[in-house]
């Protein structure tokens, strides 16, 4: 699944809603930010959050998966960039982790700096998840 419009990444948690979807199978389903799991099991889950800089800034963006509200450790990743002309980077994360159907997996994420904002990039942030095994 992908956000196929940019979003902007609070200093505050911000739940990326992802409005596209390229790949699915039976094993899970997604509504609007929400991934639910139907098959319990263990999953490889990837992600990666693009972002931009708005101005001659310093900013570091913080991502993580949550199941059921909760943080999945070790899903946490940071990038940092700065300035107008290298103001791009991204975080990302794979790991593995044991699921049960009905949980609920979303992509989050949450901006710090001195100045500006952080802008997720369309079609360059996405999360993907691979049934592993029951």
């Amino acid at each position: 699944y992908r956000r196929a419009v940019n979003q902007t990444i609070n200093t505050s948690a911000t739940t990326i809603t992802l409005d596209a979807t390229d790949f699915e199978d039976a094993n899970y389903t997604r509504a609007g930010a929400d991934i639910t799991i139907n098959t319990a099991g263990v999953y490889k889950i990837s992600y990666s959050v693009y972002f931009d800089t708005n101005t001659n800034a310093r900013r570091t963006v913080e991502g993580w998966i949550e199941n059921n509200m909760v943080e999945i450790v070790p899903s946490r990743s940071a990038g940092y960039s700065r300035n107008n002309y290298d103001d791009t980077a991204s975080c990302a994360a794979t790991f593995l982790v044991s699921l049960a159907a009905s949980d609920i997996v979303r992509l989050r994420a949450q901006s710090t700096g001195s100045v500006g904002t952080a802008e997720g990039q369309a079609n360059r942030i996405w999360i993907c998840l691979e049934y592993m095994r029951s």
